[in-house]
Order: structure tokens, then C-alpha cells, then sequence
């Protein structure tokens, strides 16, 4: 496939963050709308991340670090088809490919303050102090 695609110069088109701008556009849009509401944590988490969606699907509360203000990402989600089951799709969660993937990035305030909405610790007080 890689020797096809290279002999009809087809190329993946480059991908582009989005600005500022349209990140706060975006969650603006996200935030007025009955429809779209409830995803806004889940944008937030993106936003303030830049981590790929299985990172953030297979995410854990033990990975969330609220006290350092961390997060953990030293696994993903996958949603694979398995043929020696009968072609049937499971989802896993596995290591990345790679020991850059496994890395500990900083949590925003505002990314911690949409984890701490969704969870069950201590930090749910520590929100309404700020």
C-alpha cells in the first residue's frame, strides 16, 4: 500500500491546530448549545491536552493527579477488529507504541476544574474554594 501510494503521490493533507481563536469560538459554541453541552468537559480535556483520543477515552481517575496537578498518560483505548475471534471488535487498553508516548503533562485549571466537576474526590472541595 505505502509503494501505491507513493507512485500517485497521495498524500495525507497536513493537519493544523486550531488557533485560539477558534478554540474559544469553538467552545463557546459548545457552551450555549442545548444539544452539544454535555460534551464540553470532554472538549476541555482535548483543548487543554493536545492528547490523541484514545489517550483520552482510556483515561483513569488513578492517571488524574489533582493534588500535582498532573496527568498520567501511560496507556490508550483501541477499538480493534481481532480476526481470530470471528472478525468481532473489542475494545483494549494497551501501552503506547512508543516510550514518548508514556509521558506526565500538566492539568489547566480549567481541565481540572471539568475533572473535578465529573469526579467523586476530594477535590470537588477544593473547587468551590477557588
Amino acid at each position: 500500500m505505502a509503494e501505491i501510494k507513493k507512485s500517485h503521490n497521495w498524500e495525507k493533507s497536513k493537519r493544523h491546530a486550531l488557533t485560539e481563536q477558534e478554540q474559544e469560538t469553538f467552545i463557546a459554541f459548545i457552551s450555549n448549545s442545548d444539544i452539544y453541552r454535555h460534551w464540553l468537559p470532554l472538549f476541555t480535556v482535548f483543548l487543554g491536552t493536545g492528547c490523541r483520543v484514545g489517550e483520552i477515552i482510556g483515561l483513569r481517575w488513578q492517571d488524574l493527579d489533582f493534588e500535582s496537578r498532573t496527568i498520567s498518560i501511560n496507556h490508550n483505548l483501541i477499538y480493534r477488529m481481532y480476526r481470530q475471534q470471528g472478525e468481532k471488535c473489542e475494545m483494549h487498553i494497551t501501552t503506547p507504541k512508543t516510550s514518548a508516548g508514556c509521558r506526565t503533562i500538566p492539568m489547566l485549571d480549567e481541565v481540572r476544574r471539568h475533572c473535578c466537576r465529573r469526579s467523586n474526590s476530594r477535590c470537588r472541595e477544593d473547587i468551590t474554594k477557588q
